[in-house]
């Protein structure tokens, strides 16, 4: 018998479980290039960024496979021949720039999972069955918005998280001043560059805000305010972060100042900030949960 690309899609689209395997091979091999390209890069341009862009793609593959499997058995296999191509391109794309184009940064491994997510749609639906997977792609195209690099063109983070962090310790009693990105205080100042701004824990509960109003039900108003109170809980918790570098550098407490500058403090800094996002979303979604009976009960 004799096989052409076009009988090998007919094939895969009488089971929805070999796509599942498409999806798990190409989400492994996402992940393994995040692990190694983005590390390498950490230790080339002296950055800590790649273990924080493995933990995130690794929740959205893990969202985007979680909401196939729930709709499984009622996904429409129908593919054209244009569309089955085009889609075997696209996965043949990514699948060749993250093996054998080794990138000199990172930046492809951010819309790589949306060109996957693309391709494996397109072959086992086609253009008219796209719909069937707005929220996985939703999911993936969040990853290539470069809030990192439009953010600093509309505020000058540095400065405001200065002059917040400033007002903190004002607030409570502390002889503190802020002139520009720098927090001073009688005995020692601390200077906030863009890496400790608290952009990338913006980005990130941003990220992780659009993850969880994906997958949990919420008002639209909640869409809304989520991203909205997601940049205020990192803004906020960061500038208490760096009134508490502050205090250390005045105190001469070297030591300590590594711990929450560079060291596992930094890192329970971002727990927590994750850990409030997540529980103001609980909030949003009990209060819903009456509404829907009432709903149902109506």
């Amino acid at each position: 018998m004799k096989y052409t690309p076009l009988s090998i899609v007919r094939f895969l689209q009488k089971s929805q479980y070999l796509f599942l395997v498409i999806i798990v091979a190409l989400a492994c091999l996402h992940l393994y290039q995040v692990s190694t390209v983005s590390f390498r890069l950490d230790k080339e341009l002296g950055r800590n960024t790649g273990s924080e862009f493995l933990s995130i793609s690794t929740l959205f593959w893990g969202a985007a496979l979680s909401l196939i499997w729930q709709k499984r058995q009622t996904l429409k296999l129908e593919s054209g021949v244009f569309s089955s191509f085009l889609g075997i391109a696209l996965i043949a794309l990514a699948v060749f720039e993250s093996i054998f184009l080794l990138p000199k940064n990172d930046y492809f491994l951010h819309i790589s999972p949306l060109i996957s997510a693309i391709g494996v749609a397109l072959m086992a639906s086609g253009f008219r069955g796209l719909k069937q997977y707005w929220r996985e792609l939703l999911l993936f195209f969040v990853l290539i918005i470069p809030v990192e690099e439009l953010l600093p063109y509309m505020v000058n983070l540095d400065v405001l998280t200065a002059r917040f962090a400033n007002f903190l310790l004002v607030h409570f009693g502390f002889d503190a001043s802020s002139h520009g990105a720098v927090v001073a205080l009688p005995t020692g100042a601390v200077e906030v560059d863009p890496g400790c701004s608290g952009l990338r824990a913006i980005t990130r509960l941003l990220q992780l805000s659009a993850l969880i109003l994906v997958m949990l039900p919420t008002k639209p108003s909640a869409k809304i305010i989520v991203p909205i109170v997601a940049i205020l809980i990192a803004f906020t918790i960061n500038s208490i972060r760096v009134a508490i570098l502050a205090l250390l550098i005045a105190n001469s407490h070297r030591k300590a100042f590594d711990f929450w500058h560079d060291g596992t403090g930094s890192h329970g800094i971002s727990l927590v900030s994750v850990l409030a996002l997540w529980l103001l979303c609980q909030l949003l979604v009990k209060q819903d949960e009456p509404e829907q009976e009432q709903q149902g009960q109506g």
